[in-house]
């Protein structure tokens, strides 16, 4: 609904007449009781905004800053991410990789976060990363801009989706193993829990968002309870615990299991448990067309999903770590869970020494499963809306923009994204290798696409060129200096993760991230060059398409959504 399009209602009745002594904004019944005038007003100061920017709105505005910080908080979720990944980076760096990469990640990721917020105040846009790359970039580039950033950002997020589905599914496997000893689900098996899940979460983001709303509310309840339950529980089943020493300072290099005996390297590699972990904090942007107070809304949501995060995250890691009973067999192919889940082999020892059996091990896994469940589920709400903005805009065919009238939800873009989750998930069975190359490519896919906007942001700045007019939220004389460690930081995590995890380098062993990385480049490349130059010229907004309709003398649409347009 755009403004001057507020739909009148009743004639007032008795006792309704009060609220008319408040200052009402144009088009606002003046029989609207006040507190309805006040959702009124918000909505229709949002909904000005983004026609603004060359939209019309089409999809329902019914979260706060709560829903929104809830539904990036459930997505980095660090009950998935560091429970799934725990393992890798005890391999690759030990304790103390474990315990001080995270404030490290963390850290140089609030700059990401605050650059990002910057500018999701100016461009409150389900496009989000990609809308913002086309509007800060120089005009001669920027639709090349926005459709680089619009490939890396779907590739991360189809990468993460699949990440936290298969850890869902590993961690169920691992949950059977403690409490059925030798019993294995397979590589099908595996598949078919991943394949399940995926879909029960199709079926979620059919619903309105506003139980969307509540689920991610329910979700962020549930992760702070869970963790807080965890790092009390965990200590106090074990019967010993590590010193802090070994907690903070033993370093194990991946010599024996990667062959990598360079500390150095083996430590960064272990990077990868965090920065893995702390993706999909940016989900707020993509709401913000179904936000209240969209510009300052989303961007408080992202910084605020990774400092929240970061403190949660940290306790956890040091609850478990401290908790380490036989820190020499977590790794061996003999244990429990066949050396390939170290976080529930973790538990399982702690359950063994204090209680001779598994089951204190098994509930804490239990209560770990739903929220990874929840993390897929808002991570596909957040890829599903990214999909929907790159469809509105006809850089994808445009009948994945398809929004059901009713519920007001992008289906077609939702289940689009479940089969491609489901597509790039069999390569990961049975290979840790398969695993870490996903999970590196959504990384990598993930901070391309949040660095494009931050550098050509940065550039327009130093160069004295940019156009940019800051939101509500912004960080004004911070803004060179965050944006600069920001862009060096994706730099930096761009090169680490496409480095060989494993040595010496075979088909077998190779690091595929760094190829798909490149065969992402190079097809969105080629695409351009051969056809997309000729009809994408960024944000399809519904000025474009009238300026197109008086060239063409057709109708053009309303608010870029259904217009006629060159592209698929």
């Amino acid at each position: 609904m755009g403004t001057g399009e507020l739909q009148q209602g009743a004639p007032p009745v008795r006792g309704e007449l009060a609220a008319l002594s408040v200052e009402r904004e144009p088009g606002v019944p003046p029989w609207l009781p006040q507190e309805e005038m006040s959702l009124h007003s918000e909505d229709a100061a949002d909904d000005a905004r983004l026609v603004s920017l060359g939209y019309q709105p089409q999809l329902r505005r019914d979260f706060r800053l709560l829903t929104s910080l809830a539904i990036s908080f459930t997505i980095v979720s660090v009950l998935t991410g560091l429970t799934g990944l725990y393992g890798l980076g005890y391999q690759y760096g030990g304790p103390a990789a474990i315990i001080w990469s995270w404030p490290i990640c963390v850290a140089f990721t609030t700059c990401i976060a605050a650059a990002l917020g910057e500018l999701c105040s100016a461009y409150p846009t389900s496009g989000g990363v990609y809308f913002w790359s086309y509007a800060v970039a120089p005009k001669s580039c920027r639709a090349l801009a926005a459709w680089l950033t619009l490939w890396f950002n779907l590739t991360g997020l189809v990468g993460v989706e699949a990440g936290i589905n298969f850890t869902f599914a590993a961690t169920f496997e691992a949950t059977l193993q403690l409490a059925y000893p030798g019993f294995s689900l397979g590589a099908g098996g595996l598949f078919g829990v991943y394949a399940a899940i995926t879909v029960i979460h199709g079926l979620i983001n059919m619903l309105p968002i506003h139980y969307i709303g509540i689920m991610n509310c329910v979700s962020i309840g549930w992760h702070i309870a869970v963790t807080a339950v965890f790092c009390v529980l965990l200590p106090a089943v074990a019967p010993t615990h590590q010193p802090a020493s070994f907690v903070f300072g033993k370093i194990i290099t991946a010599d024996k299991t990667a062959g990598i005996n360079n500390v150095a390297y083996s430590v960064l590699l272990s990077a990868l448990m965090s920065q893995f972990t702390l993706t999909g904090y940016e989900a707020s942007a993509k709401m913000a067309e179904e936000s209240r107070k969209a510009s300052t809304t989303s961007p408080w949501a992202i910084i605020l999903t990774v400092l929240t995060s970061g403190v949660v995250g940290w306790v956890y890691l040091l609850a478990t770590t401290f908790s380490i009973v036989s820190p020499d067999t977590l790794l061996s192919p003999d244990n429990a869970t066949g050396g390939k889940n170290v976080f529930a082999q973790v538990l399982y020892d702690a359950s063994v020494a204090r209680f001779g059996d598994a089951r204190a091990a098994i509930a804490l896994l239990a209560l770990i499963l739903p929220a990874q469940a929840f993390a897929g589920a808002s991570c596909l709400v957040d890829a599903s809306r990214a999909l929907f903005a790159f469809a509105r805009d006809r850089a994808v065919p445009h009948w994945m923009a398809w929004v059901h009238p009713k519920t007001r939800v992008p289906i077609v873009a939702t289940w689009v994204m479940v089969a491609a989750s489901q597509a790039i998930a069999l390569p990961m069975l049975g290979s840790l290798q398969a695993f870490t190359a996903v999970t590196s490519i959504a990384t990598i896919g993930s901070y391309l696409s949040y660095g494009a906007p931050i550098a050509l942001h940065l550039f327009t700045q130093l160069f004295r060129c940019s156009t940019f007019q800051p939101g509500p939220w912004h960080l004004g004389k911070w803004s060179i200096p965050i944006c600069a460690v920001a862009t060096f930081w994706v730099l930096f995590l761009t090169a680490l993760f496409v480095l060989p995890t494993v040595l010496p380098v075979t088909p077998q062993t190779l690091n595929y991230a760094g190829a798909l990385a490149g065969s992402v480049l190079v097809a969105a490349l080629v695409m351009w060059v051969v056809s997309a130059r000729k009809w994408f010229d960024g944000p399809n907004t519904s000025r474009k398409l009238a300026e197109r309709s008086l060239l063409h003398g057709g109708e053009a649409d309303g608010g870029g959504s259904s217009g006629a347009s060159k592209g698929p």
